[in-house]
């Protein structure tokens, strides 16, 4: 089991106010955004060098709120890290006693993701990429 390219997604109502803050503050710039049209975009990923943040509307049905919120408090963002395989990865954390708050299943985009919960109950993404082609919109 590895786990890469650690990040973290942000939730927020407002997308494009989020990405222009980071974009304009901070010098990140935009990767890649889901879907590409039409709007409003449900995903998007800001990078700055070799570092990332992922901005997510907090309703959307995989990467909001909804599916990972446990505990008493709605998580505001995540702690995201690709994985070899998904289901080898929550069967393996699973058997270790981790609550498992979603999945693993498909995304639309392209991933396979599940959620499990760290033990103050915090959402951690695992996620890796299942098609090259489909709803790729990455802006290189």
């Amino acid at each position: 089991m590895t786990f890469a390219r650690p990040m973290i997604m942000i939730y927020t109502d407002d997308l494009h106010r989020l990405a222009d803050f980071y974009t304009e503050v901070f010098g990140f710039h935009q990767k890649w955004r889901w879907p590409q049209e039409p709007e409003p975009a449900e995903l998007i990923q800001l990078v700055h060098g070799e570092d990332q943040v992922w901005l997510s509307l907090p309703n959307d049905p995989l990467h909001g709120r909804q599916p990972v919120t446990s505990g008493e408090h709605e998580a505001s963002f995540v702690l995201c890290l690709e994985t070899d395989d998904v289901d080898r990865t929550v069967d393996r954390l699973r058997a270790d006693g981790l609550p498992v708050l979603y999945g693993p299943a498909d995304h639309p985009s392209g991933e396979r993701l599940a959620y499990v919960a760290d033990p103050d109950g915090r959402p951690v993404m695992l996620y890796h990429e299942i098609t090259s082609g489909g709803a790729d919109t990455r802006t290189e």
